[in-house]
């Protein structure tokens, strides 16, 4: 009689848990309205009607979006980008929608179990963000011109003819727009604005350093040639040669090419149409005038004791420099190289001032020892040709006579 007794007892409670159960399960399943627990992202959407719910949402982002999107943090300043600067906007709309299809399949028991679910563990519906990624592009372009920076190389110079002094180099900054383009998607995301992203500039070092010009303490050589300062063009392109050259760092061991340091002789680069030799004749061409800064250079290399590996001669001799001491140069197919065969790095600085065109060339006090003093020489021979020759002097001696070249 007791087990009868607590056995109808069981089945009573169990009897009455269900219809609980199912009651509440009903309650949740036919609950007018968005599944209680359906959110988007802070909004809880639970029992709107959809129209009310996407009312909502359009209201609340638009709230969010009132004092901007993205704030950009950089060198102590910021700059907020605005919805209407990328046109941002969201879809609440479909959001709405998606929130009011949770538990609405009809499907019985889908839907009873998904708004149980929702009901005790929350469902979030997220927002559908569309933004302009051109314009987002245009701004961040205009931010990295606005913040770059070229690097400026550490540089060495004469001021009277006889000491070398070093400035040192200045560091460049850029802006990785495509790495910012996607930090900044990331905080679009979140649906929660404005958010700071701080930009990530990066530093951009130079090519040449002090620490690298560290060796170059004095004038290995020097040389100079005139020219017609009158002749603007002419003087215009042996300037822009010049200023090309200049600053050239040439490690031991490397082979310096002067078509590829000074580069193209184009009217686009700034050179100006001056009297060239093509085939033995005098005619305008742009560049002209270029081939001076070539020969200085040769000449220079030659007093530094530096080994040339390329050169030509004019076909017609250059009143600038002594017979068979000129190197003339031309886009594509003659170019002036030398190699660099001392103990350091050697160092050019070419400059033009009324009229003259002055190149040193800078290097080491211990290469300076070593070469000695060195002196150039032509010898004319019977035959109507030039010879050309380096002399190497140690205390006044020559110690070496070094046969260049023999032009016709």
């Amino acid at each position: 009689m007791g087990r009868h007794y607590k056995l109808v007892i069981m089945v009573a409670a169990l009897s009455v848990l269900l219809v609980a159960v199912c009651s509440s399960a009903l309650a949740i399943k036919n609950a007018p309205g968005i599944a209680n627990g359906v959110h988007s992202e802070k909004i809880d959407l639970s029992g709107l009607d959809q129209q009310t719910a996407q009312k909502l949402i359009a209201d609340n982002f638009a709230q969010e979006l009132a004092d901007g999107v993205v704030v950009l943090a950089y060198n102590g300043t910021e700059k907020t980008i605005k919805a209407n600067d990328i046109d941002l906007s969201c879809n609440s709309e479909k959001t709405a929608q998606a929130a009011a299809a949770i538990g609405a399949s009809g499907n019985f028991f889908k839907d009873t179990f998904d708004k149980i679910i929702c009901s005790y563990q929350g469902k979030n519906v997220p927002l559908e963000i569309t933004y302009d990624k051109d314009k987002l592009n245009n701004i961040l372009k205009t931010l990295a011109a606005s913040v770059h920076a070229e690097p400026v190389n550490a540089y060495a110079y004469t001021a009277d003819g006889s000491t070398v002094k070093i400035v040192k180099e200045k560091t460049g900054r850029s802006i990785d727009t495509e790495q910012l383009a996607g930090l900044i998607a990331d905080k679009i995301e979140t649906e929660n604005y404005p958010q700071t992203v701080t930009v990530p500039i990066n530093t951009v070092e130079p090519d040449i350093t002090a620490d690298k010009l560290s060796q170059i303490n004095t004038i290995l050589a020097v040389y100079k040639t005139n020219f017609n300062a009158s002749a603007a063009n002419r003087s215009a392109n042996i300037a822009l040669a010049s200023k090309n050259l200049s600053g050239v760092l040439v490690p031991t061991g490397t082979t310096f090419s002067f078509n590829k340091t000074v580069g193209p002789r184009l009217a686009a680069d700034g050179y100006k149409e001056a009297p060239v030799i093509i085939d033995g004749k005098v005619v305008p061409g742009v560049g002209g005038g270029v081939c001076q800064v070539s020969s200085t250079l040769y000449d220079a290399i030659l007093l530094a004791g530096l080994t040339p590996v390329e050169r030509s001669a004019h076909y017609i001799p250059a009143e600038y420099v002594p017979r068979a001491f000129d190197a003339t140069v031309a886009d594509g197919f003659i170019d002036f190289r030398f190699r660099n065969d001392l103990q350091d790095s050697v160092y050019i600085y070419s400059k033009v001032s009324a009229g003259t065109l002055t190149v040193f060339i800078m290097g080491s006090s211990a290469d300076k020892a070593k070469i000695g003093t060195v002196t150039l020489k032509n010898a004319y021979n019977k035959d109507g040709s030039v010879s050309a020759y380096r002399l190497f002097n140690q205390n006044g001696t020559v110690i070496k006579k070094e046969f260049l070249h023999t032009d016709e």
